[in-house]
């Protein structure tokens, strides 16, 4: 639509922005963007690309949710079919290049069976908070994403001595969480409120808490790099 297409236009500029001042600075945009990777919005405007070989510089973008929905896995679906609305999408100083600080590990959909619904027409969709009026004790619409980048080189603020698994304080609704533990970089979106650091082994043993009550709803803080 339009619209996308001007947020898309903003968040160039607004990368190029950032450019100018710091060419070396790397760039991660990410959130609900309504469209699907290869829509006009991401592919064209952002010109975000499906395969890493074809982000030429550094001042470019790499989608890897693309290949993701390609294969079949998304986000949230509608009338049987997948769509993957919920981006991370990684500017090409971020990839696996030796004169980068960063590296790019992976990126993932995080579907896992107890964020699904397990019957009737929805099974295996993301199992929603309430539908018709009526409370599911599920978690969202869409499932999470998120992506891993890895240091090049150790960082001087960095605590290899750390907890891996820090208590993060409850005080923003931000659906979309960039976090920093040693030399790796986390970017979530939609991730549900565990109480530790956004990763998949917080995700996993959300459901195995000992506290059985309903959890709250409130979702990761964004830290700020």
């Amino acid at each position: 639509s339009p619209n996308r297409e001007a947020a898309a236009r903003l968040c160039r500029a607004i990368s190029d922005s950032l450019w100018r001042v710091d060419p070396q600075i790397g760039v991660i945009i990410m959130g609900d963007l309504n469209d699907d990777p290869m829509d006009k919005s991401c592919a064209e405007v952002l010109g975000a690309k499906r395969d890493k070989k074809d982000v030429k510089e550094d001042h470019c973008f790499y989608n890897p949710f693309w290949s993701i929905l390609d294969h079949g896995t998304g986000t949230l679906a509608y009338k049987s079919s997948w769509n993957l609305f919920d981006q991370i999408i990684v500017s090409g100083n971020l990839l696996n290049t030796p004169e980068n600080r960063w590296h790019f590990l992976r990126a993932e959909v995080l579907n896992r069976d107890f964020l699904k619904d397990t019957e009737g027409t929805r099974q295996n969709y993301p199992r929603r908070t309430f539908a018709s009026g009526v409370y599911l004790n599920g978690y969202s619409d869409h499932f999470p994403t998120e992506i891993f980048e890895r240091a090049a080189s150790p960082l001087p603020s960095a605590d290899a001595h750390a907890d891996p698994s820090p208590r993060i304080p409850r005080r923003t609704h931000a659906p979309y969480s960039v976090l920093r533990r040693g030399r790796y970089i986390i970017a979530s979106s939609r991730l549900v409120e565990t109480g530790y650091a956004c990763s998949k082994l917080a995700v996993e043993n959300y459901h195995k808490a000992k506290n059985k009550n309903r959890p709250k709803k409130a979702l990761l803080p964004i830290k700020v790099l």
